[in-house]
């Protein structure tokens, strides 16, 4: 499983993103509906209202629509709130009628959580809920089926994820393999050796971009 790319357009950057972002954490919404990720990206990307966010999550597919070093209008606290500006924001799709679609959603979901936990070197206590950061009672539905529950497939996932080393590789582009001037299982070395070297980035073993 990967995130599939469909990236807002740089244009749209003032309205949906306009911050850098340094990530400190992830926080969990319910999209409150029954559209399908494609459909909640390409939504969000193509209206004029600020509200924004990065992923959305069905049973099939997670997309990435806004890069994660940018920030995302989420939280619900404000333009200087702590979710707004430092968590990267995570929309669990059919959420509305729930059932068998929306549970698939939510274990998919618990993967991807649980691999960007081990990209980033975090934590199950860097996971948040949109309530935290407002009053809105969400995720709604995954509240209403327990909220430790659904931390603890993550934290199952990023157990079996912690058992295998996992190589964060430097290269130009993923694609160009020719040009890896090291591979590093702690990423804070590979951020270093990146950022000692012009126009090399660091690439997670699925071929995401994580830094810079």
């Amino acid at each position: 499983m990967s995130l599939i790319q469909k990236l807002i357009s740089e244009d749209k950057y003032n309205l949906k993103c306009p911050y850098t972002m340094k990530p400190k954490g992830i926080c969990i919404h319910n999209t409150e509906n029954d559209a399908k990720a494609q459909n909640e990206i390409s939504y969000m990307q193509n209206n004029q209202s600020s509200t924004s966010f990065h992923i959305a999550i069905d049973d099939n597919e997670s997309i990435l629509g806004i890069p994660l070093n940018r920030n995302t209008w989420h939280a619900g606290d404000g333009e200087n709130g702590d979710g707004n500006r430092n968590y990267i924001s995570v929309e669990i799709c059919y959420s509305k009628s729930g059932g068998e679609r929306f549970n698939k959603a939510e274990m998919r979901a618990a993967k991807e959580v649980a691999k960007l936990l081990k990209e980033y070197g975090w934590t199950i206590n860097n996971i948040k809920k949109h309530q935290d950061f407002s009053r809105k009672y969400c995720p709604h539905r995954t509240l209403d089926l327990g909220w430790q529950r659904f931390l603890n497939l993550i934290q199952t996932e990023l157990n079996n994820f912690n058992n295998i080393v996992e190589l964060y590789r430097v290269r130009k582009t993923f694609e160009d393999a020719k040009s890896q001037i090291g591979a590093f299982s702690i990423l804070e070395n590979a951020k270093r050796c990146s950022d000692m070297n012009k126009g090399y980035s660091v690439f997670n073993s699925n071929g995401t971009k994580i830094y810079p």
